[in-house]
């Protein structure tokens, strides 16, 4: 469920094992990955947005024992 729930996608990569931020493109490039670092002053902003788009800790992570967490939440 929580593969469906994040949109999950996994891949098959090849027998030599190399870590995610190590690999690169054809052209020796590695702008596959992007890192973003939120401000902690923004957290609560950016969690609040994310929020009103639907996205939550329920959504995300959609096992009963986060049930409980949300309601409590929406009754705040």
């Amino acid at each position: 469920m929580r593969v469906y729930a994040q949109q999950g996608v996994f891949t098959i990569l090849h027998r030599r094992p190399i870590r995610i931020n190590e690999l690169k493109n054809d052209d020796g490039e590695q702008n596959h990955l992007v890192k973003l670092t939120i401000p902690r002053a923004a957290v609560a902003r950016f969690r609040n947005e994310l929020n009103h788009l639907g996205i939550n800790k329920l959504t995300v992570f959609p096992q009963l024992e986060h049930v409980a967490e949300r309601v409590k939440e929406v009754l705040r």
